[in-house]
């Protein structure tokens, strides 16, 4: 496209504009990447790097696999990184290490659970990724700032219109 557009305009402006030429290519490789950026930036669209690719991979493997046990080389073998370098890139674009946004992820959907099933606290520890309802209890009110079962019936004294605590909403 971008080859054909410039044989136009040579074509357009005459057999004396003909001879003006790109020098090189690598300038033709930069306004090559002009137009690029240019319709992309028309269309809305955003060109992704790398390290977005392997944060999206490395969210959507955490987002598939919350419920299961898995390890930082389970999510670098599945996107065939190191475990270091997806560990520092996924903590520089997104604020947490991968094993701290699956422990978000977990309790977020935890938090989901509590308020819209009849689940024990165990069915929903398990259904979330804790092997252990000591650990999930624990990590619930660690970073939730109150129990599973107080967080369940401080919702259901919200609907029913009682002033009760804010909690923290996770993912």
């Amino acid at each position: 496209y971008f080859l054909r557009a410039q044989g136009q305009r040579r074509h357009a402006a005459g057999p004396a504009a003909g001879n003006v030429q790109l020098h090189s290519l690598p300038a033709l490789l930069c306004k090559l990447l002009l137009v690029i950026r240019k319709h992309c930036a028309i269309a809305g669209d955003t060109v992704h790097t790398r390290t977005d690719i392997i944060v999206e991979q490395v969210k959507s493997y955490i987002n598939t696999h919350f419920d299961e046990p898995f390890t930082l080389q389970d999510i670098s073998d599945s996107i065939h990184v190191s475990p270091y370098h997806l560990s520092h890139v996924f903590k520089a674009q997104t604020g947490y290490s991968p094993m701290q946004y699956t422990l978000r992820r977990r309790l977020g959907e935890a938090q989901s659970l509590l308020i819209s099933t009849g689940l024990t606290m165990t069915e929903i520890s398990v259904m979330v990724g804790f092997g252990n309802p000591c650990h999930f209890n624990t990590m619930f009110s660690k970073y939730i700032g109150m129990s599973p079962s107080k967080y369940r019936s401080s919702y259901v004294d919200r609907k029913s219109g009682e002033k009760i605590p804010e909690t923290r909403k996770l993912l």
